[in-house]
């Protein structure tokens, strides 16, 4: 049992580390340590995104325009137009730290949901690739505006990335409160 709680605090704690945190050795690991280290990552966006302003530049727009104008993209223009439509009435202007974050998880859902769209339809991955690619340039945005903040998302996205392969294990079969194994952790 020490090995497996061993096992679980160094996964979570790897997790944590691109943000510079560590789970307090008093925290147990499973439910506890997972919901915790939710919440240093939650709390890690939270203060690069403090004091942030971020507005569209002409870079951003050349970068939309461009993806509009891809003919890659254009068996799946109706849809593209439809996000960008979505995209340009929420980022008409300057948009404060928290705003920003609920757009660019907006656009991964929809890059997700894309991706996960029927089988037969070969037109999802050009759709996912194009949502994908006004993420990449509404993230754009917010590197040149706030290059530190940026670079600090950067990091709890990394540590996100993390976590949800703890998350999946922790609430796994057989993974009893929350503790897991290393085949848990690998599947």
């Amino acid at each position: 049992k020490r090995g497996l709680e061993t096992f679980d605090r160094a996964a979570i704690n790897r997790a944590l580390a691109p943000i510079g945190e560590e789970l307090p050795k008093a925290v147990k690991v499973g439910r506890d340590g997972v919901k915790l280290a939710q919440e240093r990552i939650s709390n890690a966006y939270t203060t690069a995104l403090s004091g942030v302003k971020v507005a569209p530049d002409q870079q951003f727009a050349k970068e939309v325009a461009d993806v509009l104008t891809d003919p890659r993209f254009q068996v799946v223009s109706g849809d593209l137009k439809a996000e960008v439509s979505n995209l340009s009435s929420r980022f008409a202007g300057a948009v404060d730290g928290p705003a920003w974050k609920a757009i660019d998880e907006d656009l991964g859902k929809a890059a997700k949901a894309a991706a996960t769209g029927s089988a037969a339809k070969s037109t999802d991955r050009f759709l996912r690739e194009g949502i994908e690619k006004l993420q990449d340039a509404f993230y754009g945005a917010l590197q040149r505006a706030h290059p530190e903040a940026a670079a600090k998302i950067a990091k709890a996205d990394e540590a996100y990335a993390n976590l949800v392969r703890v998350e999946g294990a922790a609430g796994g079969i057989g993974a009893k409160e929350g503790v897991f194994t290393a085949p848990q952790l690998q599947s």
